[in-house]
């Protein structure tokens, strides 16, 4: 299992040799890693006032919806999604794929 404090985050960002991370937590113990700077994106699941985490997805199933949008843009622009993805997830996905600006 991962931790998911800074250090660990950084090592593997490292490790793996990573452009982008997509980071997805749900609780307090994840505001840490929301708060890493460089190019991550941080996702919090449900939104919180007081978050690091500078993009948010209502709830849960949404996490299916950007992992399907990933893929989908490794795979090429021509495919074509199982089912209707959401806003928040397409953006998200955007700028996971470095198709869309980090500041935006």
């Amino acid at each position: 299992m991962l931790r998911t404090d800074r250090g660990a985050l950084t090592a593997e960002r490292a490790r793996l040799r990573c452009t982008r991370i997509l980071y997805v937590g749900d609780d307090e113990n994840d505001e840490d890693a929301f708060a890493l700077s460089g190019n991550i994106v941080p996702v919090r699941i449900g939104k919180q006032q007081k978050s690091q985490a500078r993009f948010y997805l209502r709830k849960q199933g949404e996490i299916d919806e950007l992992i399907e949008l990933l893929v989908m843009s490794k795979v090429g622009s021509d495919a074509i999604p199982i089912r209707p993805v959401g806003d928040r997830a397409n953006r998200i996905a955007g700028l996971v794929a470095g198709k869309t600006a980090m500041h935006e």
